[in-house]
């Protein structure tokens, strides 16, 4: 039969260490895993501040009848995005509401990233032989989804869209 220990329990003998090294383990993982969290959440650049927030906030009315006006046209816009020896050629088909290529236009291009308020690329686009196909090589690095700007004008119109890509 098992005889009584000095702390008056049957069984071994035991010195108590292993309760604190435990809740002192539990607060060593946390620590480690919170300053985890906080590493990987900084590692995009952290917290991404918009450059003159309040102008764009004053602005927004104008924005968003010029929108309106761009949605009242119909138009449409398809981005591909292929590799390049300069960087990537990226080549937008712009086509009117009945489906129709749209020739003619002054076309720029604004490329981000989802995640960055800053803008990656912006780019001119020429006018190809195809009606309504404009290109230009764009620096566009990284994979993943990307967020194009696309501002077609004419002299009377402007049209405005976003079209997110993945590359």
């Amino acid at each position: 039969m098992n005889q009584p220990t000095t702390n008056g329990h049957a069984g071994t003998p035991h010195s108590g260490w292993q309760w604190p090294a435990f809740v002192i383990a539990l607060l060593l993982t946390s620590v480690v895993t919170m300053s985890i969290v906080v590493f990987l959440a900084r590692s995009d650049g952290g917290a991404q501040v918009i450059d003159d927030y309040y102008q764009k906030a004053v602005d927004y009315d104008v924005r968003r009848a010029e929108q309106a006006r761009s949605d009242a046209l119909g138009w449409s816009a398809a981005i591909e995005v292929t590799a390049h020896a300069e960087g990537r050629l990226v080549r937008c088909v712009i086509r009117d509401s009945a489906g129709a290529a749209v020739p003619g236009l002054n076309v720029t291009l604004t490329a981000y990233r989802p995640q960055f308020v800053d803008a990656r690329a912006e780019v001119t686009l020429a006018a190809t032989s195809t009606p309504g196909t404009y290109e230009a090589i764009a620096s566009l690095e990284g994979e993943g989804l990307w967020d194009f700007y696309v501002r077609a004008t004419t002299d009377t119109s402007a049209f405005i869209t976003n079209v997110r890509t993945e590359l």
